[in-house]
């Protein structure tokens, strides 16, 4: 039984109406209590004058429904004689969770600001019958009604081609390829011209199919699933179980549907206009409007990432000579910690370094509860510097290592990390803040980072135990760590599999129980593209921004330091001569002005 469905269209396909026929259908139906949801109330209010009423009124058979008060139908809660409506705006936190309802409709997905206007399902699921319909054009890649897609069967619809009757998906073509729309001219054709030629090449026979022959394909048509192909005799053929990638993320009773304008049978939205309307950008392929609203596609921006998927496969078993979180491997010489440091807790990455750092070990990926304005002692505590100190050890206990730097990122709580800082120091750990620069791939890749002292007396001395800042080149490391993730990746994936003794560069511990998953998805965050700058201010450099729809990036921001720190305090020479563990600077004479101010008593 379907639960679930989402359409996921261009523009000109009716969406709307169709979430709007299912209202009027259930209310003469299946009557239960439904919520609308639309991006905001006034949205919804709106929704409800303009498409529902009107509709509602049109139809003799469901206006028996009405109530005999004209007040019922002007407010957020519509009711019928069968059944209450409820509209609720996507922003609404207090109007999500109001009432629990056995249907639920969502409008124009993509342009609800809040993601977890999703938490309204779970109350619909009280119901053992739910019904879920979300609708709307796709956004940004990973966000809007784009994520719902994939978690259905995700759905094409198949036509025949009038001259050989192969079934296909209608596809937008280029000039010069054959298959799908097509036009004399190029980018380079006047509109006139475009739309004059423009027409429909079919990818097997490569017949002409012009625009007055779309109804009578469209009429043919077969929703197929991915996965699926379609034969001439309109037969499904193919085995999903082991084509579809991804297919453990689906839900069983879930339908997704994907539609381009393509298939639009509305003049408005023809071959022709198509067509011209790419032509109208310069021809470029990479104009967000028109990949979302005429080919209904995500918008995604190309650009240097990692997935999910490929950090989970260097996540090698201990039994497969990989090793669990919390150890270090014989190869291990030093350490590095970094600490993200957000409002309510501590995002804490270690990382245990091999020969000259060329080889490199997640050894723990972690998260500390904190309060805002305790000046981060949770640090002091989870490091048990009051006692005796947390250490990381090898397999056999025999060997145990304690971090030679920490790095804590002090751009959103400046105090209170300088303040945390100036206290690791005095109790023999050698800290330091972190800071990014060059935002927006301004700094110069020759400079990776520089260190600067906060903490001096009048004369330009450092002072003893102060705090010192290590600006950090962002787009240089966050460079280098994707290089180190991508090469390894590549190895494994060429391998055939691989165990960790065999290939050199960025491990990971064994996956236990998908623990490790939080630490993936936020190495994944974020990605490396192009910014062609503006039209008054061009320029080409590459810079390192968060993927669509991804929120969290705070391991990746811990991991891309621990390569800053390393680089800064001597990972290079790690092992070439035996070098004792770096500690804190020691205490120095009171200075002409006495001593600092956090060491006063």
């Amino acid at each position: 039984m379907v639960r679930h469905l989402t359409m996921m269209c261009g523009s000109q396909l009716g969406k709307t109406e169709f979430l709007l026929n299912c209202l009027l259908w259930l209310i003469d139906n299946d009557p239960a209590p439904t919520i609308t949801m639309l991006a905001n109330i006034d949205a919804a209010k709106a929704w409800n004058v303009e498409r529902f009423i009107p509709a509602l009124m049109a139809c003799p058979r469901l206006m028996r429904h009405l109530t005999s008060s004209p007040q019922d139908l002007k407010t957020e809660k519509v009711t019928l004689g069968p059944m209450d409506l409820f509209y609720v705006g996507a922003n609404s936190k207090q109007g999500r969770r109001m009432r629990p309802c056995r249907v639920r409709l969502a409008d124009e997905v993509g342009a609800y600001e809040d993601p977890e206007w999703v938490e309204i399902d779970e109350r619909v699921k009280t119901y053992g019958d739910y019904k879920l319909l979300d609708t709307s054009s796709p956004g940004d890649e990973g966000t809007g009604v784009g994520p719902l897609y994939k978690l259905g069967d995700r759905e094409q619809y198949f036509v025949p081609c009038p001259a050989c009757g192969e079934f296909q998906v209608l596809k937008f073509g280029r000039p010069g390829v054959k298959g799908g729309l097509s036009w004399e001219g190029g980018t380079g054709g006047t509109i006139a011209e475009v739309k004059a030629s423009a027409h429909y090449v079919c990818e097997r026979c490569h017949a002409r199919i012009d625009e007055w022959q779309k109804p009578a394909m469209l009429g043919r048509g077969v929703w197929v699933p991915q996965g699926w192909d379609l034969e001439r005799a309109a037969t499904l053929t193919g085995n999903p179980e082991s084509d579809v990638e991804e297919l453990d993320t689906r839900e069983p009773e879930h339908a997704s549907f994907q539609l381009s304008s393509l298939y639009s049978p509305f003049p408005g939205a023809s071959w022709a206009e198509c067509a011209a309307a790419f032509v109208k950008t310069g021809g470029g392929a990479a104009s967000k409007p028109f990949v979302t609203g005429w080919l209904g596609e995500e918008w995604s921006v190309v650009g240097d990432k990692a997935e999910v998927g490929e950090l989970r496969r260097l996540c090698i078993p201990a039994a497969q000579h990989g090793y669990r979180m919390g150890e270090i491997v014989p190869q291990v010489l030093g350490l590095t910690m970094c600490v993200d440091v957000q409002a309510d807790r501590l995002v804490i990455a270690v990382r245990g370094w091999g020969l000259r750092g060329e080889d490199t070990w997640l050894v723990q990926a972690t998260e500390v509860d904190r309060i805002k304005g305790r000046n981060l002692t949770e640090l002091d505590e989870w490091l048990s510097l009051g006692a005796s100190r947390r250490v990381w050890r090898d397999q056999t206990g025999t060997r145990s290592l304690f971090p030679r730097v920490v790095g804590i990122d002090g751009r959103h709580f400046t105090e209170e990390v300088y303040t945390a800082v100036r206290r690791l120091r005095s109790r023999g750990v050698n800290a330091y803040a972190t800071m990014g620069m060059g935002i927006g791939g301004g700094a110069n890749p020759r400079i990776p980072h520089n260190l600067t002292v906060i903490d001096k007396w009048p004369g330009g001395e450092p002072m003893a135990g102060g705090v010192q800042v290590l600006l950090v080149n962002t787009n240089f490391f966050k460079t280098a760590l994707m290089a180190r993730i991508k090469g390894r990746a590549e190895e494994i994936a060429e391998d055939g599999g691989g165990v960790a003794g065999e290939v050199r560069g960025f491990y990971l511990p064994e996956n236990t129980d998908g623990a490790l998953e939080p630490y993936l998805d936020q190495m994944t965050s974020e990605h490396r593209v192009e910014d062609l700058g503006t039209v008054k201010s061009p320029r080409r450099v590459f810079v390192w921004m968060r993927r669509p729809g991804r929120y969290h990036n705070h391991y990746w921001d811990a991991e891309y330091n621990n390569l800053a720190v390393a680089d800064r305090f001597g990972i290079r020479t790690l092992g070439i001569k035996p070098k004792a563990e770096p500690v804190a600077e020691p205490q120095k004479s009171d200075g002409p002005f006495g001593r600092p101010p956090w060491q006063r008593a």
